[in-house]
């Protein structure tokens, strides 16, 4: 192997990290409180979305009897179908203070403290009947969906479905805190033995594709961060494609991981199934990597350049749908964090470009390529430029 190719190799291997950004995958739920069917006429309603008529049968029964604790809970759910999870019009309070009432008036249910916990958002402030502020925390919905899931006996699964849910989420962001850390500190995530718990739960009590599919892709990542085996990781993965095929961001992790130990042809074939659905232009970049390390150059140069294509494109639309308003809105805003991304991207797509045109002893091409990623911000490749392009 020639000098450039150590250098590329070096340098793909060790900015993996950079080159690979990881694919979010969208595991987020919103939750499904049953209304409490021993009221079959309300059930009825609820069933068929009249929740207004629904609403005022259950407004006259409660100022009729202010004591029964059911129609509180069903007015409650039917709220929560009815506005879904507003807390700026106060609706999440409005709930939340519905299942108060019901359960001071004897109903206490396992459903009602799932409702609690599908309210129970941290970060969210919420206020009692006197106005008194409460501020959510993690803790709180913890709390309410470990009592759904003490008081049930017929339905746990649903309950620690969700649990699983809320522990992943708040794994998240503990990675995210620790992002920047050292490999240990991310094995101290408190939650991680409940968390694989609830998983293994749920793979054996049921068959939905999608909770099984969910339920390995949380072990593979617990086994990919907390145990640092990515062997299992993969595995797990691959219980999770098996499972659901219709979710390609698991053939897009398990391609990240196969890259990560040197599987590259693995992680052709995942990337190239991933790409056919999704094409995620940064992922051209690992995609052409893999060539590179695999000694297939002149394929390499084709991806790269497949990378810089769809970037110039991305951007291109981005800056054509930006706000003309004076005030920027929430699009404009994502969309310049994006496209600053992409224009950090199609630098470092540029430099791999180089250098394997380096490689090729291209030299006038990568030069070219060279300062290309210059001019896009890609620092890396000032050393190679005055090595070999004076």
């Amino acid at each position: 192997m020639c000098n450039y190719m150590r250098t590329l190799s070096t340098i793909l291997l060790l900015s993996f990290f950079t080159l690979s950004s990881k694919g979010q995958l969208s595991i987020y739920r919103k939750h499904s409180p049953s209304i409490d069917s021993s009221d079959l006429a309300i059930a009825k309603l609820s069933k068929q979305k009249l929740y207004d008529n629904a609403l005022g049968i259950l407004n006259k029964a409660i100022n009729d009897n202010p004591q029964s604790g059911i129609n509180y809970f069903n007015r409650a759910v039917i709220k929560y179908y009815k506005f879904g999870e507003n807390d700026e019009h106060g609706v999440d309070t409005s709930i939340y203070n519905d299942c108060k009432r019901a359960i001071a008036n004897g109903y206490d249910t396992p459903e009602l403290h799932y409702l609690m916990f599908s309210l129970l958002h941290p970060n969210l402030a919420l206020y009692d009947e006197d106005g008194n502020r409460k501020d959510i925390t993690f803790e709180d919905a913890k709390e309410e969906i470990d009592k759904a899931i003490e008081k049930s006996t017929e339905r746990p699964i649903k309950y620690k479905f969700a649990r699983m849910i809320l522990l992943y989420h708040q794994f998240e962001l503990f990675l995210i805190g620790n992002e920047n850390k050292s490999a240990e500190s991310r094995t101290a995530f408190q939650e991680a033995q409940s968390l694989k718990f609830d998983c293994e739960f749920v793979l054996s009590s049921t068959k939905s594709s999608d909770k099984i599919g969910v339920s390995n892709y949380i072990l593979s990542q617990l086994s990919y961060s907390i145990e640092n085996d990515t062997i299992a990781a993969i595995r797990f993965l691959t219980d999770a494609i098996t499972a659901d095929t219709s979710k390609i961001k698991y053939v897009q992790e398990r391609a990240r991981m196969k890259y990560e130990i040197g599987n590259y042809r693995g992680a052709i074939i995942d990337y190239n199934k991933y790409l056919a659905k999704e094409k995620r232009p940064e992922d051209f970049i690992v995609l052409g990597n893999c060539y590179t390390l695999l000694n297939e150059k002149n394929t390499a140069i084709t991806t790269y350049t497949k990378s810089i294509s769809l970037i110039n494109e991305e951007l291109q639309l981005i800056n054509k749908n930006k706000s003309k308003a004076s005030i920027k809105t929430f699009d404009d805003y994502a969309g310049d964090i994006r496209a600053n991304h992409l224009k950090y991207k199609i630098g470092q797509a540029y430099f791999c470009r180089g250098l394997t045109y380096l490689d090729l002893n291209n030299k006038a091409k990568a030069c070219l390529d060279l300062n290309k990623a210059i001019d896009y911000g890609y620092k890396d490749a000032q050393e190679v430029i005055t090595e070999s392009c004076q």
